[in-house]
């Protein structure tokens, strides 16, 4: 019988390292903001630049750490859902997902995906 459902330990450690990489973009985007402010430049064209630089750019980093910080803990969720699931003694009882909602109850909200970037040239 083909398995079902998550290794519940691989599941955590790609959550953890997911988390790791949105604190290490997030610690870059500091770096690169320093590095772009840490240099003699004036004039418009720097003004400009470093206005471009702390409007968009940070500003979809920000996002982009924001967006894999909720996925790394999505995937945290359905380990621990799985766990639950697998810890069950009827398995069948509750399917992958977790039960469905209790007779009255909101069903469940759908997962957000985050919008695409924006392309920049």
């Amino acid at each position: 019988m083909a398995m079902k459902g998550m290794d519940v330990e691989a599941g955590r450690q790609a959550s953890q390292q997911i988390n790791q990489g949105s604190q290490e973009l997030e610690t870059l985007t500091g770096r690169m903001t320093q590095v772009i402010d840490g240099f003699d430049w004036i004039g418009p064209d720097a003004d400009r630049t470093r206005e471009t630089w702390k409007g968009d750019y940070v500003t979809m980093l920000q996002r982009v750490t924001q967006s894999l910080q909720e996925f790394s803990t999505l995937i945290n969720t359905q380990a621990q859902e799985q766990e639950q699931v697998s810890n069950c003694p009827d398995r069948r009882a509750s399917p992958p997902g977790g039960p469905p909602p209790a007779a009255g109850a909101p069903p469940r909200a759908p997962v957000a995906v985050p919008p695409p970037l924006p392309r920049t040239s």
